[in-house]
């Protein structure tokens, strides 16, 4: 029933008028450029370098644009090598300190089994 409402009072669903739109205005916009270029008051020598003058800016700021992004590509190369660099240096220190300190620990230890050893020693001569 409400598919013979929609279409007696001529109702489109929106999927279909959303494209119907797009159409229309890729229609429009195609058409606008073609008249445009037919009675556009200068003769097609001067619309075409007026076209070329055009297209060459727009390539210098395409070339500008690159050029801006390659620079601060190579800047955030540059920030994260620095800070890889920093975090290396760091842990470099941290293993070097946590290694010294390991190695203190083990001579403690050494230390304290020769105490042990030497008093299970004592312990054994007096027995």
């Amino acid at each position: 029933m409400n598919k013979k409402l929609m279409d007696y009072f001529n109702v489109v669903e929106k999927p279909r008028s959303r494209s119907r739109v797009g159409i229309g205005l890729l229609t429009g916009v195609i058409a606008g450029g073609v008249a445009g270029l037919l009675f556009a008051p200068k003769a097609g020598k001067e619309t075409r370098a007026d076209l070329m003058a055009q297209a060459e800016i727009g390539i210098d700021k395409v070339k500008e644009a690159a050029e801006k992004v390659k620079d601060f590509a190579h800047d955030k190369v540059e920030d994260v090598k620095t800070g890889f660099e920093r975090t290396k240096d760091k842990a470099e220190d941290a293993f070097e300190k946590g290694k010294d300190k390991a190695a203190d620990a083990v001579a403690n230890a050494a230390g304290k089994v020769e105490d042990a050893a030497g008093h299970v020693k004592d312990e054994a001569k007096k027995a």
